[in-house]
């Protein structure tokens, strides 16, 4: 994951700069990534919305630039639009609700809560942090999927699987132990709809580290390991676990 920060609200003009007559529209910059195209345009309560939109005004008109806003612990994360482009036995909705090029290049982003809230403050059309869904158990899976270096659970959108022959050891458990803990935790919950919540800070938690055969050295660690099971470890720093809360 990495963090979107430092942003800027600018104007320009809407499509061709040559073309007359078109409206100026207030494009959201984080750094050197312009998040949103043109915020007047952009439904930003909607789930999914679409951050991206055609020049000629019309959400849904072109395809992709997709993405949901979910909460998860003090961040909120900008995931590609997972449950709606799985939908149809064809590849209409990969297409269509595709992320924008920021998320499909380098991965699920995230914004500090403290960052958000100032985004609500200025009165951009962000929905207050209340009202975004948390993460839920499901979609931790799929950013797993998306976030693991060589395709290690697969690719988007097959069902999530440890490819077995390039990982070369684990540290917290015997490698075909943690392998068929992660896979039966991957298939038990790739449907489930139960939201994430950080653990209590009393709780013990070791992390479950894959050594990954690459060129360079690679380490991948994406749960931790508790009296109870497998827990999501979330960019290295989160832990969460699910939960009945809503």
């Amino acid at each position: 994951m990495w963090r979107l920060q430092d942003f800027n609200a600018r104007q320009v003009r809407l499509g061709p700069e040559l073309e007359p007559g078109l409206p100026t529209v207030t494009p959201l910059d984080a750094g050197d990534v312009e998040v949103v195209n043109a915020l007047e345009l952009a439904e930003l309560a909607d789930d999914p919305v679409q951050l991206w939109v055609c020049p000629c005004g019309n959400v849904g008109c072109e395809p992709g630039g997709w993405a949901c806003f979910r909460r998860a612990g003090e961040r909120v994360l900008l995931l590609p639009a997972f449950s709606t482009m799985l939908k149809g036995d064809d590849d209409f909705h990969l297409t269509e609700y595709r992320p924008p090029a920021y998320i499909a290049k380098r991965g699920v982003p995230y914004i500090e809560m403290r960052d958000y809230r100032s985004l609500v403050s200025l009165d951009l059309g962000f929905p207050p942090a209340t009202v975004i869904k948390p993460l839920c158990v499901a979609e931790a899976i799929r950013v797993m999927q998306w976030e693991a270096p060589m395709r290690l659970l697969d690719r988007f959108p097959d069902a999530p699987g440890c490819e077995r022959d390039v990982m070369l050891a684990a540290e917290g458990l015997d490698l075909d132990d943690a392998l068929d803990r992660v896979d039966e935790f991957l298939a038990r919950h790739l449907d489930d709809p139960r939201p994430l919540a950080p653990l209590e800070s009393s709780e013990e938690v070791s992390p479950l580290t894959f050594y990954i055969d690459m060129r360079d050295p690679c380490e991948w660690t994406a749960f931790g390991l508790c009296e109870d099971g497998l827990v999501v470890l979330l960019d290295g720093a989160i832990l969460m676990r699910a939960t009945d809360e809503s």
